[in-house]
């Protein structure tokens, strides 16, 4: 598997209704749950969450249960930077809903030039 696959949409690596059991958990329930899974299989269904902007907080949560080098066999250079980013985040990340980050506004005022 290289990261090009799994970037490119790559299928997720857990059923459809497990990833959305997941998502509608708190973060700290998420983590728990994942961690159930398989290394390889975590490693990848955090770069899969973190790829997706909906998803990005998820994807976080779950790197940070991680170990550096399982994320880094995974997705090379871009495993290694996620697990930069998730360095951490699995503590101080569990006290937030996963879904509770802040969303920047939507304007479609730049593309009607």
């Amino acid at each position: 598997m290289d990261v090009a696959s799994i970037e490119a949409g790559e299928e997720c690596p857990i059923p459809a209704d497990v990833l959305m059991v997941l998502y509608r958990s708190k973060a700290e329930v998420a983590v728990d749950l994942a961690r159930t899974l398989p290394n390889h299989v975590r490693a990848r269904l955090a770069l899969h969450c973190y790829s997706r902007a909906h998803l990005r907080p998820l994807g976080l949560a779950i790197a940070g249960s991680c170990s550096p080098g399982d994320l880094e066999r995974v997705a090379g250079m871009t495993g290694k930077v996620l697990a930069e980013q998730s360095a951490g985040r699995e503590r101080s990340f569990g006290m937030h809903d996963v879904r509770s980050g802040s969303k920047a506004p939507i304007s479609l005022a730049k593309s009607a030039a």
